[in-house]
């Protein structure tokens, strides 16, 4: 494995060990919000992709975006903590 390809793990993966410090009534609470804000990410990335706005040298497969480790990673987990 690459070394890029571990960072990119790794900063999928380790928002996510944060996520109980913050208790399931948050977590129910702030999940429509956290969902609703990667959505319209996602969305943006793709129209921006689209229009060339950006791009990520990073792409796991064909159809995925380069930044989808961004998004489910330190976005989703930090949307909440911000929340």
């Amino acid at each position: 494995m690459k070394k890029r390809n571990i960072y990119i793990l790794l900063m999928t993966i380790l928002p996510w060990l944060t996520l109980p410090l913050l208790g399931a009534k948050t977590f129910k609470r702030f999940l429509p919000g956290a969902i609703f804000m990667s959505i319209y990410v996602t969305l943006e990335g793709r129209l921006a992709e689209k229009k060339r706005w950006w791009w990520f040298l990073f792409k796991g497969k064909p159809n995925v975006l380069g930044e989808m480790p961004l998004i489910f990673g330190p976005f989703f987990i930090g949307s909440f903590w911000i929340l």
